[in-house]
């Protein structure tokens, strides 16, 4: 019944693979080669507390890593590295207009597509420039771009309708830079203050558990041995035997013989 019931763990950032977990506890408790139920129930201890054991080295872990483990943290990174990438894209491109513009020339598009992702630089310009703002029959509620052309053509007139001039656009680049920078460090330190102290508060409890699960297991493992050093009993020879009950009642030494000396013993003290 114990062995068929799970001890995994299936939920949580903490889950185990119950298959896995089964397949640990097998193998420990095969290695230690109980002969009999008791042995058996002491064997199976031995292995749960191993379990708990592994499971300290993650939890430990976890706790030391808190503050590169902020899952906040990482996503948040990650969407600034990504904004960053875009703003380069948008002040390449500006820079370039604005060589244009110098030149005396008007920039436009040479029919090809690069490498940029004009899409999402298109998408992320119209959320934080003009939000809502629609391009007649380019990209309103009846158009919308599909091919890598057209999100770009949508981008070179979005940003030259909200920033006519190359030094605005910028200028502009420059203030989200600084906002998403002061922002970053912001909750970034934040972030990290908060994982740090939470790491802090569960290693003294999780070292607690160590320690405990740790003398629990060395009892355990002493009293195993203990129980393997004893020599082993033949079953049959604990048990009277199947095929004649009455094994040893009429012998001299068989258990009907301590009967005989308390009868003995009582008549004549009468």
């Amino acid at each position: 019944m114990y062995s068929r019931s799970s001890l995994a763990i299936t939920e949580g950032p903490f889950a185990e693979d119950e298959d896995q977990v089964e397949a640990f506890l097998d193998e420990i408790i095969d290695d230690l080669d109980p002969r009999d139920s008791v042995e058996a129930a002491q064997a199976h201890r031995i292995a749960q507390l191993h379990l708990q054991e592994h499971r300290m080295d993650r939890w430990e872990a976890a706790g030391l890593n808190a503050t590169a483990r902020g899952t906040r943290l990482a996503q948040l990174l990650v969407a600034h590295n990504y904004e960053h990438q875009l703003i380069d894209q948008i002040a390449y491109w500006n820079a370039a207009r604005q060589r244009d513009v110098d030149a005396g020339g008007v920039m436009e598009s040479n029919g090809g597509t690069d490498e940029r992702p004009w899409e999402l630089m298109a998408e992320w310009l119209r959320e934080l420039s003009a939000p809502g703002l629609t391009l007649d029959n380019l990209w309103d509620e009846s158009n919308t771009p599909k091919t890598p052309e057209q999100w770009r053509r949508a981008f070179e007139v979005l940003a030259e309708y909200v920033f006519p001039e190359p030094p605005a656009l910028g200028a502009w680049l420059m203030r989200r830079n600084s906002l998403m920078a002061a922002t970053e460090e912001e909750v970034g330190a934040q972030e990290r203050g908060n994982a740090a102290a939470l790491g802090m508060d569960l290693m003294p409890g999780v070292l607690a558990q160590r320690t405990r699960v740790t003398r629990d297991l060395g009892h355990r493992l002493a009293m195993f041995n203990m129980m393997r050093s004893r020599p082993s009993v033949p079953r049959e020879a604990s048990h009277i035997s199947e095929t004649n009950p009455n094994c040893g009642l009429d012998s001299a030494d068989g258990p009907g013989a301590m009967t005989r000396r308390h009868q003995v013993q009582n008549r004549s003290e009468t």
